[in-house]
């Protein structure tokens, strides 16, 4: 940057109108700036006139034609901006609200203010004078792992330039946990190698939950040859031998506990591997002999539900192009998969018929016993439907 009034080729600059920059390719930030500007009318302009000659009086002349023989000066880029100078106060428009929770649980408190580049600091309250909390100076404060010690009074103070406000004092109540850890789901994998447990809170992530051979699966001792943890600590995956298709199993927890130390109860869940079926997974079974339509002639069956009479793997989901035969009773069975977006594309989880949404009601028709302008309409399952949906994504 030149400052003293003179181009680097001797040419007397104009004071207060033209400036200089050191010849090349200045990316490095090499700023040329005008302050308080006040324009005879409604616009003004930044004119940059291009130079290209030999450097000042005094210095060597290069060669004719080569690179140095002559120098050439532009502005690579400019920005304009208008700079507040007035200071808007600080106000706070939403007070923070207090909360209970569970420990090990997180917890936020948040505040909502306007002004002028507004700071923050949350406080906690303190006999001994209030406590300015590390790193808390955002809108919002976020405990990750609630404990005792962060039961109290929490206030926040905004301020900028201009002036500073302070909260209201909010209450947090950090209760210990009491409720023992649940599997809310268990689900099997395509690869019939994997198991996914979703448990009703965070789990303790060290060497007894991650340990194989705290779990074992029946029937078949079936081997458990890893676990990882995944959800923030409230999934677990385990790594299996080969599983049987369609075949209920059993897994038993020994050692896995919450943060609080509390036990997965009760100890044991069962989940369904998947049938392989190329049609897509849906399997219809039928069961004859069935003594009168209601649903309980069929559950209460001796060969209900693991020895039908015959077994289907279903390209459509219309049984009537597999089945005709009347009196009997029926069973389909597939997994369902929930598509949903991410930031990125598109993934997919299985889900029970009572879990999402929409899937909450399934839909059938009649099969025999109504006219073929009603076999072709469709309508939600009632009550009194000869059929059961079993809660389970197998």
């Amino acid at each position: 940057m030149v400052t003293n009034g003179w181009s680097p080729y001797g040419d007397k600059l104009t004071n207060g109108i033209e400036v200089a920059v050191n010849s090349g390719d200045n990316r490095c930030g090499d700023v040329i700036a005008w302050e308080e500007i006040e324009p005879g009318g409604t616009s003004f302009s930044v004119v940059c006139r291009s130079y290209i000659s030999r450097v000042g009086a005094g210095a060597p002349v290069p060669p004719t034609g080569t690179i140095q023989d002559t120098y050439g000066y532009a502005i690579n880029a400019f920005l304009l901006e208008e700079i507040e100078t007035a200071v808007r106060p600080v106000e706070i428009v939403q007070q923070p609200v207090g909360t209970n929770v569970i420990s090990f649980r997180p917890f936020s408190l948040s505040v909502r203010a306007v002004g002028t580049a507004p700071q923050y600091q949350w406080y906690k309250v303190d006999a001994g004078g209030d406590i300015a909390l590390p790193e808390a100076t955002m809108p919002t404060y976020t405990v990750t792992n609630a404990q005792p010690v962060d039961t109290g009074d929490y206030y926040v103070i905004v301020q900028n330039s201009s002036n500073s406000v302070v909260s209201t004092n909010v209450h947090v109540e950090v209760t210990e946990d009491l409720t023992p850890p649940s599997v809310l789901t268990m689900v099997g994998s395509a690869s019939f190698t994997e198991v996914t447990i979703h448990f009703s809170e965070r789990m303790k992530a060290d060497d007894a939950m991650l340990d194989p051979v705290n779990y074992s699966i029946e029937p078949g001792s079936l081997g458990v040859m890893s676990v990882r943890m995944a959800n923030n600590d409230t999934v677990a995956v385990l790594t299996t031998d080969m599983q049987t298709p369609e075949t209920e199993y059993t897994v038993t927890f020994y050692g896995s506990t919450d943060l609080a130390g509390w036990p997965v109860t009760p100890d044991t869940a069962s989940f369904w591997s998947w049938v392989p079926n190329p049609y897509g997974g849906v399997v219809f079974q039928t069961f004859t002999n069935i003594s009168s339509t209601s649903l309980s002639a069929l559950t209460n069956h001796a060969k209900f539900p693991n020895q039908p009479d015959e077994t289907f793997f279903l390209a459509t989901n219309d049984t009537s192009l597999y089945y005709i035969n009347d009196n009997y009773g029926g069973r389909m069975r597939s997994l369902f998969i929930r598509w949903f977006r991410v930031r990125t594309g598109y993934s997919c989880a299985p889900m029970t018929m009572a879990s999402y949404g929409s899937i909450r009601t399934a839909w059938i028709r009649p099969e025999k016993s109504a006219s073929p302008t009603s076999r072709t309409t469709a309508g939600p399952i009632s009550p009194s439907a000869r059929c059961r949906l079993r809660n389970r994504s197998s």
